[in-house]
């Protein structure tokens, strides 16, 4: 996934598959390039997220969301979920609290700032929830964005509904797919 700013910078997660199930990437890297395809050393990313980052969603400036396997991100308490400035640091207005217990594949934010997250997660900051929770600004769970529905198991064993992908459609409806036979 890539973005290119109004800079000529190119803000790029690489990724590359190792498994066929839905989950987590196996490899990830983080990084941005300058316009000559150099990478951009200023932009500075924690060398212990490489390898942990699952989903990621790129700002118009420049500010990134993360989302993965990972617990801190430049020695401040992240689980699972960050947001990082424009050159990598950790913003610390958007604070997830105990974060994600469970899996973030996917991250989509809506015209109001608010972040939709999707997965296989069973709590959120020791709130449980479901596959698909929406987020404030600042990190907070939105309590009052509840789904209706329940995913129940998947095609891959040990699923209890995996969502994989979000999207907002023209008029602001939340799209998912991922892995799930059926929807209660």
């Amino acid at each position: 996934k890539t973005y290119l700013q109004a800079d000529g910078r190119l803000l790029a997660l690489d990724v590359e598959e190792k498994s066929m199930n839905p989950g987590p990437p196996r490899l990830s890297t983080l990084y941005r390039l300058l316009e000559d395809g150099t990478q951009d050393t200023t932009f500075i990313i924690d060398t212990n997220l490489l390898h942990s980052i699952s989903a990621v969603h790129f700002d118009e400036n420049g500010d990134v969301i993360i989302a993965g396997s990972f617990k801190y991100v430049h020695n401040l308490l992240r689980p699972g979920i960050a947001r990082l400035n424009s050159e990598g640091a950790v913003y610390t207005s958007f604070n997830p609290g105990t974060g994600v217990k469970g899996f973030v594949y996917a991250l989509a934010v809506q015209t109001d700032g608010k972040i939709l997250v999707g997965g296989s997660m069973k709590e959120y900051n020791g709130q449980p929830v479901k596959q698909v929770i929406r987020l404030f600004p600042d990190g907070t769970l939105d309590t009052s964005f509840k789904t209706p529905w329940t995913l129940t198991q998947g095609l891959n064993a040990g699923s209890w509904g995996t969502v994989t992908h979000i999207a907002i459609d023209s008029r602001n409806n939340v799209v998912i797919a991922g892995d799930y036979t059926h929807v209660d």
